[in-house]
């Protein structure tokens, strides 16, 4: 399957997990990050012609019901063609499958659909809108929507209203196929055609995909699996070559299955290798779909295990799990959150920092439904210095969720050096939640701007909880400043109504604790009456 193919079935699944309720997560996190990897080979261009869905130059099989289901949705907002840029985030996707799915459901129609698709602002997609042409004198009821950039098909467009009404006939789409590509004949054949049979008729067989056996095949494959990888190497065109990876991919899940869980991962080192011998994205390709159905969660898991269980292969482990990507990536997060000792947690934190992928796989778990999981993925963020992290800290100070906030607290706490941490806290510090007010407040011991202490006085006024007062008072004792230490010495000097008041005694030993840490001669000389 090509990467508009692929882009397209699994736009189409997520339209499906959304327009359900409850969206099962698990599912969407694969959905998202296999329509991602399908556009990190490059663009891809979906588009709606004469009532077919085609992923760039093939024509999708309509009988799928979600990609009936998409090229629905796409012809109900007018969409004639879609193009998603190479490199696209994952955002975006999410995005873009969240505003189709309510349309698919009925719970928004087609047309604020489309208002709202074209009138988005879009960073890594582009769209072009259907031309709906409304015809006089009673025709206006058959309008036809048809791609912009393509002139030379609008004299057809009148033509598919024919074979449109015959479509319920099972006779109907063989016959009328021919009539619509009879101007275009070199398009006949790859509508026909499977997408590795087009590329074989594409491929000109060459050279063997390499003359030896790579080293690391010498190094690791064992005399019962060595004849495979013998028959890997001497493939010249990418139809065989796929065929020979079956029985690789088959060695390797029943090793897993029985438990020799090295002998499996040595086996993917070997494929590995092979890969690397293609010289040409024809000949690549078979590699990626076959690590495409090897990325298994329990698989991989137990890659990531057996990592810390044997020390001296530990470099080939890591080899395999930066092969899968970000599900690699996300195995060993899990293990870093599941370490049962500092060492273990230490040396899983060491091996995900190392591994390219581990930055999207963190920004993926951030949708896991599990609080615990978005708790230990910001922890793992902020350890790592994520390159998003203020991003993701600020948006999570905003979740619905009372563990996200605290952790996104306590992470901005660990920034000291940054600007944006200090303004986040003070906002943190209004938080409806006290467990995450106090967080924040406590995060602002190790702030020194000057700027905030303004907007710190009145919430020390407002707090009503004792311990977030507590901290702030703190705050106030190490952000030396003119306003705050007198705010100090009055809290220190108390009238009787404040000492009669709830925590008045901790408040005023506490301000004078402050007096003391600031040091100023206003301070100093409070402290001496």
């Amino acid at each position: 399957m090509d990467r508009h193919a692929e882009f397209a079935t699994q736009l189409s699944h997520l339209i499906a997990l959304y327009s359900r309720e409850p969206v099962d997560h698990a599912a969407e996190r694969s959905a998202l990050r296999a329509a991602r990897g399908a556009a990190k080979h490059g663009a891809v261009e979906l588009s709606v012609i004469d009532g077919v869905l085609k992923a760039g130059a093939h024509e999708l099989d309509a009988s799928s019901e979600e990609l009936s289901a998409l090229l629905t949705v796409l012809a109900a907002v007018e969409v004639a063609r879609l193009t998603v840029a190479h490199q696209a985030k994952q955002e975006e996707i999410k995005r873009l499958a969240q505003l189709l799915a309510p349309v698919l459901a009925g719970t928004v129609t087609a047309s604020t659909g489309a208002d709202q698709l074209f009138g988005a602002a879009w960073k890594e997609m582009e769209f072009e809108r259907a031309v709906v042409e409304t015809m006089a004198d009673g025709e206006a009821g058959a309008p036809t929507a048809e791609a912009a950039p393509a002139p030379d098909e609008t004299p057809e467009a009148p033509t598919p209203a024919v074979p449109s009404l015959e479509a319920p006939s099972p006779e109907a789409p063989s016959l009328e196929v021919p009539s619509q590509n009879a101007p275009t004949p070199a398009e006949q054949p790859v509508e026909e055609q499977p997408a590795e049979t087009e590329s074989l008729a594409a491929f000109v067989p060459g050279k063997p995909l390499a003359e030896s056996l790579p080293d690391d095949v010498v190094r690791f494959a064992d005399d019962e699996h060595r004849p495979l990888f013998d028959a890997l190497i001497a493939a010249n065109e990418p139809l065989s070559l796929r065929r020979l990876l079956e029985p690789v991919q088959a060695a390797i899940e029943r090793a897993a299955r029985d438990g020799r869980v090295l002998l499996a991962a040595r086996l993917v080192i070997c494929m590995i290798a092979c890969e690397r011998c293609a010289e040409d994205t024809e000949m690549r390709r078979p590699f990626v779909v076959t690590i495409r159905r090897l990325t298994k969660p329990t698989l991989i898991r137990a890659f990531a295990t057996q990592f810390a269980d044997a020390p001296d292969s530990r470099g080939e482990l890591a080899q395999v799990l930066e092969r899968f990507g970000e599900d690699g990536a996300e195995a060993v997060a899990d293990c870093v959150g599941s370490a049962p000792t500092s060492e273990l947690r230490a040396l899983y934190t060491a091996l995900l920092a190392r591994l390219p992928e581990a930055n999207d796989a963190l920004l993926g778990m951030l949708d896991d439904d599990r609080p615990l999981i978005v708790e230990r993925t910001l922890g793992l963020m902020v350890e790592l210095r994520h390159p998003e992290l203020e991003r993701v800290l600020g948006e999570q100070l905003g979740s619905e969720r009372l563990r996200a906030r605290v952790a996104a607290a306590r992470g901005l706490s660990a920034l000291a050096d940054s600007s944006f941490a200090a303004d986040a806290l003070v906002r943190a510090v209004q938080d409806p939640a006290p467990e995450v007010r106090l967080v924040a407040a406590v995060g602002l011991h190790t702030r020194r701007e000057e700027r905030i202490v303004p907007a710190l006085l009145p919430l020390l006024d407002t707090e009503e909880e004792l311990e977030v007062q507590l901290a702030l008072v703190a705050s106030l004792g190490k952000i030396v400043t003119a306003d705050g230490v007198q705010k100090l010495i009055a809290l220190a000097n108390p009238t009787e109504r404040m000492l009669r008041r709830r925590g008045g005694p901790l408040l005023r030993l506490s301000a004078i604790e402050a007096l003391g840490e600031a040091r100023t001669p206003a301070a100093m000389g409070a402290l001496q009456k």
